[in-house]
């Protein structure tokens, strides 16, 4: 498949053909990544701020991505990577949350990526963060939500429905992608 018939309305909007001519030296399966990256980094440079990530069904792939382009240190403060429930709860998401809605849910996503705000907005106060988190499962339902916050809104969040076929770190990709095109789409609004 030609990596370009892949890339989302948004990346291509930020400018992320021009990225992809930056990336010539990663493997095939990673130009797309770095690509959008690189955009995220200068939405996110554009805006003063620095990325924060709480991963379930992503396992640390968005902070993962972000830290494979020289000079991630700039644009990341870090990532959660709480794959179990007890892990959620145990960094601050809201258990009752996760008892009424599932832990596969818009107002958990939106909670996880409050909490990953909060936090980092505890141990790095002079700096402008952003959360992104994901929660779902790339398996039987195939259903993912992204939640984001920012100083500038109220927690938001979006749901990805994968496709069926491929391969598990194909479906994982697919979410880290879109995650990455939630980010750029919230920072730099049309």
């Amino acid at each position: 498949m030609n990596m370009s018939d892949s890339l989302t309305p948004t990346f291509l909007a930020k400018g992320g053909r021009a990225q992809m001519d930056r990336c010539d030296y990663y493997p095939d399966h990673l130009v797309k990544t770095a690509a959008m990256v690189l955009t995220v980094q200068d939405a996110l440079k554009e805006r003063r701020c620095r990325l924060v990530t709480m991963e379930s069904c992503t396992a640390g792939g968005i902070a993962n991505a972000v830290s494979l382009v020289k000079g991630a240190s700039r644009y990341l403060i870090g990532g959660y990577v709480v794959y179990d429930n007890e892990q959620k709860v145990g960094v601050g998401v809201d258990s009752e949350k996760i008892r009424r809605h599932t832990e596969v849910s818009h107002e958990v996503a939106r909670n996880m990526s409050l909490v990953a705000y909060q936090r980092a907005c505890r141990t790095h106060p002079c700096e402008q963060a952003v959360a992104v988190s994901t929660t779902g499962n790339i398996d039987d339902r195939a259903k993912v939500f992204m939640g984001f916050t920012s100083p500038w809104g109220d927690p938001k969040s979006v749901v990805v429905h994968l496709s069926k076929y491929g391969t598990r770190w194909g479906r994982q990709l697919e979410v880290i992608h879109a995650a990455l095109d939630f980010v750029l789409t919230e920072l730099l609004p049309a």
